[in-house]
């Protein structure tokens, strides 16, 4: 089967008619905002996903054994005890303790015996 080719003798073969200019930048430019769109959605939607997934991860209900560790170390941090009865060693509260020391620390520079080493 031969293809039947319409030049005429002098003809170099190439299109003579333009190419549409307009369509070929209105097609670019939707595919240029599409992109874009897609974009900003898919950002907008990872930024959701990864908000949701930290609160998730932070504000979770804490377990009942770390929620246990906890209130026994606030009892152990806000009370008095007896560590050691033949050294005399006690346990205070933190804040007792924190005040004791800036109470001798006060004491200690009003009188002028400087920093404590």
């Amino acid at each position: 089967m031969t293809t039947v080719h319409d030049h005429t003798p002098g003809e170099t073969g190439y299109e003579k008619t333009d190419v549409a200019v307009g369509r070929v930048a209105l097609i670019t430019g939707a595919a240029v905002v599409f992109t874009v769109a897609v974009i900003v959605v898919l950002f907008q939607f990872f930024w959701v996903e990864k908000e949701e997934q930290f609160q998730t991860a932070v504000y979770a209900p804490v377990s009942v054994t770390l929620r246990e560790l906890r209130a026994r170390e606030e009892a152990e941090l806000s009370s008095y005890a007896l560590l050691d009865d033949s050294l005399g060693v006690y346990r205070i509260p933190i804040d007792r303790a924190m005040q004791l020391m800036v109470d001798e620390a006060y004491a200690r520079r009003a009188t002028g015996g400087g920093e404590p080493k």
